[in-house]
């Protein structure tokens, strides 16, 4: 079993970053040409699915196995996400090393004038390819409205604004290309409504699902992420599932967020 590449950008620490915004464990499948990233399904936190090609993230890259060389791993995300931060270090050797007993990621920075030099492991957990099923996006069901999600700034600047108010807001789509947000307590209600949006597909109907302000918040910083774009789909009083596309270095790059609505009270 082998491992290893080069990392001469950010983007990979980009995406580790999002997965760990969203739970503690992160699952990663490597095969020949492609990366999957998941948190999985979880009442408690945000669900998570991420798919690029290997060259989106890695130079060098090289994998083999005996099972297809196909490689799933479990580990801690913060601790991932650590590991490749490392100022001033233009390229991070990656590798995965250990023995029967212990397997990890081995990341090496150097700095760009060479006279810095970082080593950091993190531990992983292989698991079985049967366990790539969690990789897998499930089949979707017909949402109730699907709608192009306007400014990620600007919804991202009113729910700033409008967090003290209530940790719950309830969102909306209509098949006029309407969304909107509404946030309210004992003494004040508060809308917004974002107009002339490209509505997805046909057969859409008037949606709504009530949501977390701090998981909303976190899926929105997706928009940090250049030339993001994103599509809401909401499933009236259930769910709501976040599509977003971006790309590097010339390939497309897919995520998924899943939201389960609420019914808790403030």
């Amino acid at each position: 079993m082998r491992l290893t590449a080069t990392i001469s950008s950010d983007f990979f620490a980009t995406l580790v970053g999002i997965a760990n915004a969203c739970g503690n464990e992160i699952i990663l499948h490597f095969s020949e040409s492609t990366i999957s990233l998941c948190v999985p399904p979880s009442p408690n936190q945000v669900s998570l699915w991420i798919g690029c090609k290997t060259l989106a993230c890695f130079n060098k890259y090289t994998i083999s196995s005996k099972t297809d060389n196909s490689i799933v791993f479990k580990c801690n995300a913060q601790q991932l996400y650590h590991s490749l931060s490392f100022e001033g270090s233009p390229n991070i050797n990656f590798r995965l090393s250990g023995n029967k007993e212990f397997k990890c990621f081995e990341f090496e920075h150097n700095s760009a004038d060479r006279l810095k030099k970082l080593s950091q492991k993190v531990e992983v957990t292989i698991l079985s390819n049967s366990s790539i099923e969690q990789l897998h996006e499930p089949e979707w069901t017909q949402s109730s409205i699907a709608i192009k999600i306007p400014s990620f700034k600007s919804v991202l600047s009113w729910i700033n604004e409008m967090k003290d108010i209530n940790s719950l807001v309830v969102m909306n789509g209509t098949p006029e290309g309407v969304l909107g947000f509404h946030i309210e307590n004992e003494s004040v209600s508060i809308s917004t409504q974002y107009s002339r949006l490209e509505v997805i597909g046909e057969n859409n109907r008037e949606g709504e699902v009530l949501i977390e302000v701090k998981k909303l918040k976190k899926i929105l910083k997706v928009g940090n992420i250049p030339a993001c774009v994103g599509v809401v789909y909401i499933y009236d009083k259930q769910m709501a599932r976040f599509h977003f596309v971006t790309q590097s270095s010339g390939t497309p790059v897919q995520l998924t967020y899943i939201l389960n609505a609420t019914t808790k009270a403030n």
